[in-house]
């Protein structure tokens, strides 16, 4: 990406916001999800929904819905980024939100996140924090590595959000809202090996972008045993970390910034690449 950020709107019908949901055999929440979007009280949106290929009943229960603003596109089965990308050349709004199929929406997120979207000095991204949810639906409060997330956000400056950021992600990546144009000069990396969210987010701040959360948690994020952010090989993991740093390291670089947060990508990405390298050896018997 070799353009400046820019906010301009040029081709996007003002004030629209395209709420990207992309399904995968996502019949058991789907239309959950989908009622979200229907009670949301800004109520200038789009939904557009891509079916990657799915086997089950997902777009038998889509259609059960007449609101003449739900768009439904399928497509043959590539994977979530595939799908991502897919949607974004499809949206019309000036806007853009995303939520997985399985997760739902307070009815206040749009209207939250496209506010603080517009008050200055304008964020270039609006991330909510997250309520969580188990299979079953019920909000899990009782897990410290759950309800930390939740508590910790108010109580940070943007400074410690970086921090935090350059080492782990700290986001809910689905609740991003931030304006079509933005994130069509990003888009989903499709080498971030389901980590595209927090490559995203590091892209966007390294390039010299800006971020912010909503008032009050107003995305449902559901724990799913077989959900993909469970299913990580962790011996890979360090990896995966140093390349997707690098890469939105290179990416700030190559638009003319430098600065605290660069230099803490570069350490960190270091600092994964000799963890990968001392498991690597570890797995060789080489050393305990």
């Amino acid at each position: 990406m070799k353009a400046k950020l820019t906010n301009q709107n040029k081709y996007f019908e003002p004030g629209l916001v395209s709420v990207l949901l992309p399904v995968y055999n996502g019949d058991k929440w789907l239309k959950e999800a989908v009622e979200s979007v229907l009670t949301q009280t800004y109520t200038n949106w789009e939904l557009l929904i891509i079916d990657d290929g799915s086997t089950d009943s997902s777009l038998d229960l889509l259609a059960v819905f007449s609101d003449s603003r739900i768009r439904v596109l399928r497509k043959n089965h590539s994977g979530l980024v595939d799908t991502l990308n897919y949607g974004l050349n499809h949206l019309r709004g000036e806007y853009f939100a995303r939520l997985d199929h399985d997760d739902k929406l307070e009815p206040t997120h749009l209207s939250q996140s496209i506010e603080i979207l517009n008050k200055k000095p304008k964020p270039s991204a609006v991330y909510s924090v997250w309520r969580v949810l188990n299979e079953a639906g019920q909000e899990i409060t009782d897990k410290p590595e759950y309800a930390s997330w939740i508590k910790s956000y108010p109580a940070k400056t943007m400074n410690d959000v970086l921090k935090i950021l350059a080492v782990r992600n700290c986001l809910v990546g689905p609740s991003l809202v931030t304006r079509t144009q933005l994130l069509k000069q990003f888009r989903f990396w499709d080498r971030a090996d389901s980590m595209e969210d927090y490559h995203f987010a590091l892209s966007l701040i390294s390039s010299g972008g800006t971020i912010s959360f909503t008032y009050q948690p107003s995305y449902f994020y559901r724990i799913r045993t077989n959900s993909m952010s469970h299913s990580v090989d962790y011996k890979k993991l360090e990896w995966r970390y140093a390349k997707i740093k690098l890469h939105a390291l290179v990416l700030g670089l190559g638009n003319g910034n430098c600065g605290k947060f660069h230099f803490q990508l570069l350490n960190q990405s270091f600092l994964h690449l000799l963890k990968g390298v001392c498991h690597r050896l570890q797995i060789m018997g080489l050393f305990l």
